[in-house]
């Protein structure tokens, strides 16, 4: 990241700052992905506490993105289309 301040490719903020980067990885990810920090960490997160692993979204490919809509879908928290159980 040269600039500042860049926009994130995945939630649009515009307020990633490198000094908000986990570490070196995480800038390098950004730099291809241009996913912030906070996208990266609900991308990566593959394994449930629990030691479970999740099915990945068919929208974003993430296996936290998941969110239950107010008409009590399960929808993809990134592209808002609804995923099938």
């Amino acid at each position: 990241m040269t600039s500042s301040k860049s926009n994130c490719g995945q939630c649009g903020s515009d307020k990633v700052k490198p000094e908000d980067f986990a570490d070196e990885l995480s800038r390098k990810e950004y730099s291809i992905s241009l996913m912030c920090q906070r996208c990266q960490d609900v991308f990566f997160a593959d394994v449930e506490d629990d030691g479970t692993e999740e099915m990945a979204c068919p929208h974003c490919g993430s296996f936290s993105c998941y969110e239950v809509s107010d008409d009590d879908k399960l929808r993809c928290a990134f592209t808002g289309k609804e995923v099938d159980e």
